[in-house]
């Protein structure tokens, strides 16, 4: 038997040369992108190999190659006379890293180093049995045949398209698919009782479930009984937990789930918490999975556990083209992390999770930027609303106007260092239902999303609407000064507190509810009061710098126009 550890290595991942042709060339000779793969596949399955390759003879794949002749046979043979055999496999096996468009983005695949670090994390041995639903490109597959080739996995997935792929690649790195099972089935609605795993690993779609029903008796019979009306992709968890076969189990899923302010939420997570099934949460970097833009996390169920091991391990990657990569320093710096507390880890008991409504966001807990004695819940100090946002870009281009007028547009875009009422675009009138979203005098704007910035308003004689790119902060000033709160808000310490309350998404967005928990550090009055003159003799300066800049450009010009 061929060392296989030893063959992985030599195409398990692609040369930058390869890359490049790939993905700059090829990528442009095949009307019918989807084909890539099979192509590069066809390419490398030659019929001559049929005495070694298991997968010549399977019916399902012999009606695809005979396509893929009919259809693509001059790309199959320039592909077989440009690239050796180990090229060949080692584009099958990343075609996925050069070009996700190929692919459904909803449905993802696990890289290679995430496959490597749950491995780690559920202490994967070769007495076990991996159950892996929706295993796609088969990466998981590769890891246990690279590094546990005793340890048995049945590999599920329903997709004919992914089902071939997996086929294909399973075969590269496995002629005779030794303790290998590839089962075509929706895991949602599948009957497991005939699989005899212990560990499951799952990248399960992004709301599929939308589309799909799901049927499961036991899985609608629990959403019933806990009175929990929507189904949505925490279905694919309460399946695993409801089968007492699974001992642990990682389940790669959206940030979505973890903080949503819904009630169906809120109780499937505290229901998680309270029954003991969650080990661990374990934030992940952006951009590890290619495809849509969203953060993915690890959620680590077992049985019997008191507390939640919450781990934020965003900043250990290693940057590598179109994505991020896990490579072997970095699952050794989260397993650290994983096995004991440090300041991106800690263990977190039912009583701090119930506190944040058992919010599952490891940044809650882990972050030093949280950990304020004397503060304020924003949401107690002022009222938050998002800025009018059913506007279309038709009717606001026909209401803008050139000539000066008292009723200006505020965009986030607008919130530049040189910040100025009287250069915000002119609107020809304002709609009644627009009233509620105008600014008020001192009323903090603040951008929904990227850089979260921030900018203290005094409309004076202007009627000034913010559009929905921006909340709108009504300040209670009985409570704390509007100067006082703006200089909190754009304050890095507030910025890296935001960092850790957003919905963890690649776009720093934030919602009204996170917003409103941001906490606001608290002063004694007399200091409030000496911070804000000390902040607005700042501000007064800003604006005197302002004006000598704004004149110096007005004798730039004048000293150009002696010239012409």
């Amino acid at each position: 038997m061929p060392d296989i550890k030893k063959t992985l290595d030599s195409f398990k991942d692609i040369e930058d040369k390869v890359y490049d042709l790939v993905h700059n060339q090829w990528l442009n000779k095949s009307e019918n992108s989807p084909d890539f793969i099979f192509i590069f596949s066809r390419a490398f399955f030659d019929d001559s190999k049929k005495d070694v390759y298991k997968i010549l003879s399977d019916k399902s794949i012999r009606i695809l190659f005979d396509r893929i002749d009919r259809e693509h046979g001059d790309l199959v043979e320039d592909a077989k006379e440009n690239f050796t055999d180990n090229q060949l496999k080692s584009i099958i096996l990343n075609l996925d890293k050069i070009s996700i468009s190929l692919y459904n983005r909803s449905a993802v695949g696990m890289p290679y180093g995430l496959a490597k670090l749950i491995y780690k994390i559920l202490e994967v041995d070769h007495n076990d049995h991996i159950l892996n639903p929706y295993s796609r490109f088969g990466n998981l597959l590769i890891e246990n045949e690279e590094n546990y080739p005793k340890t048995k996995i049945t590999a599920v997935d329903e997709l004919t398209y992914d089902f071939l792929i997996l086929k294909i690649k399973t075969s590269i790195i496995s002629p005779k698919l030794e303790n290998i099972d590839i089962i075509q089935n929706n895991y949602i609605n599948a009957d497991m009782d005939g699989i005899d795993y212990n560990k499951l690993i799952a990248l399960p779609p992004v709301n599929a479930l939308r589309i799909f029903k799901v049927e499961d008796p036991k899985v609608l019979d629990f959403y019933n009984k806990n009175s929990i009306d929507k189904i949505n992709d925490w279905a694919y968890i309460i399946k695993s937990i409801l089968d007492d076969k699974s001992e642990k189990t990682a389940f790669v899923v959206p940030s979505k789930l973890l903080f949503s302010s819904r009630k169906d939420n809120i109780k499937i997570r505290k229901y998680l918490v309270e029954n003991g099934f969650l080990e661990a949460v374990v934030e992940l970097s952006n951009r590890l999975i290619n495809g849509p833009g969203i953060k993915f996390f690890i959620l680590v169920l077992s049985k019997n556990n008191k507390s939640v091991k919450m781990i934020d391990a965003s900043d250990n990657f290693t940057e590598y083209r179109s994505c991020n990569k896990l490579e072997d320093k970095d699952i050794e710096n989260i397993l650290d992390s994983y096995y004991k507390e440090g300041h991106k880890s800690k263990n977190v008991s039912y009583k701090d999770l119930k506190d944040q409504d058992f919010n599952f966001l490891p940044k809650r807990y882990t972050s030093k930027y949280l950990e304020i004695e004397n503060f304020a819940y924003l949401k107690d100090l002022a009222k938050i609303k998002r800025g009018y946002a059913n506007i279309r870009q038709k009717e606001l281009d026909k209401r803008l106007i050139q000539d000066e007028s008292n009723i200006k547009f505020l965009t986030a875009s607008d919130l530049k260092e040189d910040f100025d009422i009287d250069n915000l675009s002119n609107l020809d009138r304002l709609e009644e239902k627009e009233e509620s979203y105008l600014v008020q005098n001192e009323d903090i704007v603040f951008v929904r999303g990227g850089n979260y910035k921030t900018q203290l308003i005094n409309p004076k004689d202007k009627k000034i609407l913010a559009n929905g790119s921006l909340y709108i902060i009504d300040v209670d000033k009985e409570k704390i000064d509007p100067y006082y709160l703006q200089l909190y808000l754009s304050s890095d310490h507030c910025q890296n507190q935001l960092n850790a309350l957003n919905s963890g998404t690649r776009v720093s967005f934030i919602g009204v509810s996170q917003l409103g928990e941001l906490k606001i550090p608290r002063a004694p009055k007399e200091v409030e009061e000496k911070l804000v003159g000390n902040y607005k003799n700042i501000l007064k300066k800003y604006e005197i710098i302002k004006l000598q800049k704004k004149q110096l450009e007005e004798e730039e010009k004048d000293i150009i126009n002696e010239v012409l």
